[in-house]
């Protein structure tokens, strides 16, 4: 138990690293104007630091609300989500399932 535990925290820990490389390359491959990595890597630890604040010894709670609270609030700040497929994939198809 201790060992899976560490390894949590550990993925817990590059949680902002994958997601600031993953915005990273979604807007290469889309074509879309490049933004500097520290500004993304500052938007995504801020957010993270709101994620962390609702975790206990590290974990995010584990409250059935939300994940499709996170799922909804990335819908509403995409300004097309039809035309994103991650966008569908990810967070309107998971909604219309729930």
């Amino acid at each position: 138990m201790a060992n899976v535990l560490a390894d949590g925290v550990k993925l817990f820990d590059k949680v902002p690293d994958k997601v600031t490389a993953m915005i990273l390359e979604a807007r290469k491959e889309h074509g879309r104007p490049p933004l500097q990595e520290f500004v993304v890597k500052t938007a995504v630890k801020s957010v993270w630091t709101y994620v962390k604040g609702l975790s206990v010894f590290g974990w995010v709670i584990q409250d059935r609300n939300f994940l499709p609270v996170i799922r909804v609030l990335a819908v509403l700040i995409c300004k097309a989500p039809e035309r994103h497929r991650v966008v569908v994939e990810y967070c309107l198809d998971p909604l219309k399932d729930s």
